[in-house]
């Protein structure tokens, strides 16, 4: 069996190897993204010797999730990326079937990565017995119960880029888990200091199948004691993955991602979702006091977020751009890369409500502006200017009859990305049902709409930002946000507007954008 050291070398070689075969067609210009296979969720986001450094999930070997390794790059205005080596790879007895979710701290001038480790003897077995078809007798017989199990361990690293894994690890298993917590579903540990003190959440599931949060402390990141758990209600979702709690203008956020939050009117409506809980978190005992709740995107594609202080002290959230049940085009076309990362985005807090704003650093990609002011358009509105699918658009207007203002991205003779303003039901509405390559859900038919409630009776502002088959929304400075994919023809580059009655243009720039540089590896 090889070690994780084995796998790592593997790993890398193969990446060098056949990174330069993907299909380049629908591969963004701004956002990360893998060389080579699948991605999910961002892992150990962190600034380590003036760099910022992202680690995600990763299966180098096919464009679907498979045994999970920690993909790395690393940037230094979170916009261009350089690729870096595989950090982490399955291969010990306890992360041999994967190394899953986590996040990363710097100590004494070390980066430490704390992760999952995830061990199913289910699937090791039936791994050991086709082998030991092909390999008799030198496989031996498994005989281990059916067990899934979860821990939480550690690696360290000098120089960024090589990680030795702890040798004690895992540094909170089994044992941490409170009775009415389950041993598989214990993951995600999202670690940081208070006042001298380590801190760490965990994502869980209760074995009723309600979803929870595990706080621990420890004295030196090691040895970790149980502090306290939280839950709500079922309709809270099962497993609540990624937690990560921080700091944000007074008050304490925890997000989470619960799986299977049932959709309550136009929220929620993926079928896994993004929640914060705005409110305040006591050190001493683990509870937090809930102040407010909040979905942190109304769009499709939004899960998973990691948030770190970024270099100007602000928060900073990155999440995957993607979503789970979906049936994925660019697997199903062998593209040989699927998943990606969004935008970084900056976060702040007004009346206990979190806004996302792209960070500062996208401005400096910007040239080549169309603008456009106070004007009035009815009917159908194009201009060349306004073409293209590597766009950065900032607008405001407001509706003055009728009831509806339509934005069509993307647009061309099979394809259009359309977002709707209904100012009769106070709705925004975006929907991607007309498209050569419609985005699937496994488990809705006809699941190609998204949608929340926003005052459109007075001036709304939008930013958009496209990068070939995305879309990222931020309304109102970015009060609310929807992410989505969208994969077009080649030739489907318009942007279009559309009136039922007039609207006014009080303000619109329109900047094309220049790629952002990916480094070899």
């Amino acid at each position: 069996m090889n070690t994780s050291s084995d796998a790592l070398q593997m790993a890398n070689t193969y990446i060098e190897t056949h990174a330069g075969m993907v299909n380049q067609t629908f591969r963004h210009k701004l956002h990360l993204m893998p060389p080579i296979g699948w991605m999910n969720d961002p892992n150990g986001f962190c600034i380590y010797q003036g760099e910022y450094h992202l680690f995600y999930q990763y299966y180098p070997y096919g464009t679907f999730w498979g045994p999970m390794y920690w993909g790395h790059a690393r940037s230094l205005d979170l916009i261009s990326w350089e690729d870096m080596p595989v950090a982490l790879a399955p291969g010990e007895s306890y992360d041999r079937e994967g190394v899953f979710s986590g996040s990363a701290l710097v100590v004494n001038g070390e980066l430490c990565l704390y992760y999952t480790g995830y061990t199913d003897t289910k699937q090791r077995r039936e791994y050991d017995e086709s082998l030991r078809k092909r390999l008799e007798p030198q496989v031996p017989e498994c005989k281990e119960t059916d067990i899934t199990r979860q821990v939480q361990c550690l690696a360290v690293s000098s120089d960024g880029v090589h990680f030795n894994k702890y040798s004690n690890n895992p540094v909170a298993g089994s044992s941490l888990v409170p009775e009415h917590g389950r041993i598989e579903d214990f993951r995600d540990p999202k670690v940081w200091m208070h006042d001298g003190k380590y801190y760490m959440v965990c994502g869980s599931k209760s074995k009723d199948s309600i979803g929870q949060a595990l706080f621990y402390t420890s004295d030196d990141g090691l040895n970790w004691q149980y502090l306290n758990g939280m839950s709500i209600q079922k309709d809270y979702g099962t497993a609540w993955e990624c937690p990560d709690l921080f700091e944000l203008g007074g008050s304490q956020v925890l997000i989470f991602s619960p799986q299977y939050k049932p959709r309550l009117g136009c929220s929620f409506e993926n079928i896994h979702s993004v929640i914060a809980f705005i409110g305040n978190f006591n050190y001493s005992s683990g509870v937090f006091d809930i102040e407010n709740i909040q979905e942190l995107d109304q769009g499709f594609d939004f899960y998973a977020p990691q948030t770190i202080e970024g270099m100007d002290g602000s928060r900073i959230l990155i999440a995957w751009m993607n979503m789970w049940e979906r049936a994925y085009i660019l697997s199903e076309e062998n593209h040989g890369w699927n998943g990606s990362m969004t935008l970084p985005r900056k976060l702040t807090i007004r009346n206990k409500h979190i806004y996302q704003w792209p960070v500062d650093a996208l401005q400096a990609y910007r040239h080549e502006a169309y603008n456009l002011h106070n004007s009035v358009i009815e009917g159908e509105w194009t201009c060349t200017e306004m073409n293209g699918n590597l766009a950065d658009l900032d607008m405001s207007f407001t509706i003055m009859t009728g009831n509806t203002f339509e934005i069509s991205f993307f647009t061309g003779a099979s394809d259009q990305l359309l977002l709707t303003f209904d100012k009769s039901r106070d709705l925004v509405i975006l929907n991607r049902a007309e498209s050569a390559r419609p985005v699937r859900s496994l488990n809705r038919a006809d699941d190609f709409s998204r949608s929340f409630r926003m005052d459109c009776s007075g001036p709304i502002h939008l930013r958009a930002i496209l990068d070939v088959s995305s879309l990222e929304l931020f309304f109102h400075m970015g009060r609310f946000t929807m992410t989505g994919l969208f994969f077009p023809e080649e030739s489907s580059r318009r942007i279009e507007l559309r009136t039922e009655g007039k609207v006014r243009i009080h303000d619109l720039t329109k900047w094309n954008i220049r790629a952002g540089d990916r480094g070899n590896r």
